[in-house]
């Protein structure tokens, strides 16, 4: 008999929700470090993280702090802001199993009147009645 390969986990996936906060209505332009720096002020961060779809950042992102008690002065806390911008700042919650799992996409068609268009095929003209 071998011994199977034991599988562990990343660092990061096992940061607890109780200590983690949702973050979102983030500028643009917000890197991980800016983020981190101002949640700073509030309490110690174990990690920060703005979300990205490939480069461009989806707006939001999540807040680990390494005490549970940050949590609470952060989300009871007064308004943040942040480049200008008024972030929201909610306790972070499990995904549910429904937003785990990625919507399929459908292609998305072309009308019909634009393609004629392009093949170079005439428009349908209206009727004139000459009365």
């Amino acid at each position: 008999m071998s011994a199977s390969p034991k599988i562990t986990e990343s660092p990061v996936e096992k940061v607890d929700l109780p200590n983690k906060v949702f973050v979102g209505n983030l500028p643009f332009k917000t890197t991980d470090e800016e983020l981190r720096e101002q949640f700073e002020l509030i309490g110690p961060v174990a990690e920060a993280r703005v979300i990205r779809r490939g480069k461009r950042s989806l707006g939001y992102g999540f807040v680990a702090f390494v005490a549970a008690s940050s949590v609470d002065a952060c989300v009871k806390g007064a308004k943040v802001e942040l480049d200008g911008r008024t972030i929201n700042v909610e306790a972070a919650r499990p995904m549910s199993e429904t937003e785990k799992v990625p919507a399929k996409r459908r292609p998305r068609r072309a009308r019909k009147a634009k393609v004629e268009e392009a093949e170079g095929a005439p428009k349908s003209e209206a009727k004139v009645d000459a009365k």
